[in-house]
């Protein structure tokens, strides 16, 4: 087993899509009304999905697109059989942001479902800080749910990474 993991930028939407649609994936990150069989991941020039990759297998993937001029949103996905390597994968994440993105870049942010507990304090672990909550805006199972609004600095990503 590796002990670091590798980001890198992808275009390749099939194996973005194979990801995706694995089930334990699946099932944490779409929301009501988004069609498995017909879903096919969005590319453009505002976002970028990245390999976390270990032991030159792809283990995880992230959404990161552009927010704001000075922030970006960033949805990560880690396989079932690697969700222990989460620190991991974010200090990966943090270090390829800080070397690949413009120092304008000043904030990281993420969104989460408020049923999912173990996610949001996860993120906070990794110095994501609590910013906000927005009521009843995601639909899961039919029931509404509000989201977490959490976000990082690139400062507080330098501290953490030196920490």
């Amino acid at each position: 087993m590796g002990s670091s993991i590798d980001i890198q930028m992808t275009t390749d939407m099939e194996l973005v899509r194979s990801i995706l649609v694995e089930p334990d994936i699946w099932e944490r990150a779409a929301e009501d009304g988004i069609d498995q069989d017909t879903y096919y991941p969005g590319y453009g020039p505002m976002s970028a999905w990245l390999l976390c990759i270990e032991d030159d297998k792809p283990i995880g993937l992230i959404l990161l697109h552009t927010d704001t001029c000075v922030s970006m949103k960033m949805h990560p996905y880690l396989r079932v059989e690697h969700r222990q390597k989460g620190r991991i994968m974010m200090r990966a994440f943090y270090k390829w942001m800080l070397e690949n993105t413009d120092d304008s870049i000043n904030k990281v942010n993420v969104i989460i479902p408020e049923y999912e507990k173990k996610v949001i304090n996860f993120a906070k672990k990794v110095g994501f800080k609590k910013e906000g909550f927005c009521r009843d805006s995601y639909l899961k199972n039919g029931q509404l749910y509000g989201q977490q609004n959490l976000g990082i600095t690139r400062k507080e990503i330098g501290e953490f990474l030196d920490g």
